[in-house]
């Protein structure tokens, strides 16, 4: 067990220098980072990583999808009636994301562990934190 975890860990670092080297968007360094991140600290084997990843992907589709609309205004300049249109559209953005989580969720479960599922919340939160920490860090 200790060995396979050695080569996914080692053919994920493999793949990210791979893929910093080809110069590709910068997205791709920050997707080849989340492979590993996310296959390291939920323990994916190759075969849950095969199922994982095409479902959540799709889960990370749909909340792009679900963000790039919502208005950005300066809160203090727009009337009381736009005001209350956008916090309504706020609002229902976040009930699609639960559900999205739920499906996510749901998904997951039947291919990998109820455990591992669970955990791809709290993995996420952590990546994104890590990311974050990384773009200051690199901003200082």
């Amino acid at each position: 067990m200790k060995q396979l975890r050695w080569i996914i860990l080692g053919s994920m670092m493999l793949m990210t220098t791979i893929l910093a080297a080809q110069k590709n968007a910068p997205g791709d360094r920050i997707d080849a980072y989340r492979i590993a991140f996310f296959t390291e600290k939920l323990q994916l084997t190759p075969e849950e990583s095969q199922v994982f990843w095409p479902i959540y992907n799709k889960y990370r589709d749909a909340t792009r999808q679900l963000r790039m609309p919502v208005r950005k205004q300066d809160l203090a300049l727009i009337s009381d009636t736009e005001a209350e249109e956008m916090i309504e559209e706020w609002f229902d953005n976040d009930a699609k994301e639960l559900e999205l989580k739920r499906k996510l969720y749901a998904d997951l479960k039947k291919s990998i562990s109820p455990r591992k599922a669970a955990m791809v919340f709290v993995v996420e939160r952590d990546f994104n934190a890590k990311l974050l920490q990384a773009v200051r860090n690199r901003n200082d």
